[in-house]
């Protein structure tokens, strides 16, 4: 598994010593899983949702934001690829 894809999973598991670790080591902020197009902040959202651990998802949240993440960088559409 990719440092990216273990960046996704680390904030579904609201680890945040892990998602720390891995962006030590480049993992990518701005990663988004192609199938989906989730990031680190899309899951730590739906993470904070399922356990209601509010406060540990949003000090992630802040620490991957001054690290790079953004909420939503685009996957292409078929009808954006059409038009490229």
């Amino acid at each position: 598994m990719s440092l990216d894809d273990q960046l996704l999973q680390a904030c579904t598991d609201l680890d945040f010593d892990k998602v720390k670790n891995l962006l030590a080591d480049d993992a990518c902020a701005g990663h988004q899983d192609p199938e989906t197009g989730y990031g680190p902040l899309h899951k730590l959202v739906i993470a904070a949702e399922s356990t209601g651990k509010i406060d540990l998802a949003l000090e992630i949240t802040e620490y991957l934001l001054a690290n790079g993440a953004v909420w939503m960088q685009g996957i292409p559409t078929p009808r954006d690829k059409a038009n490229l």
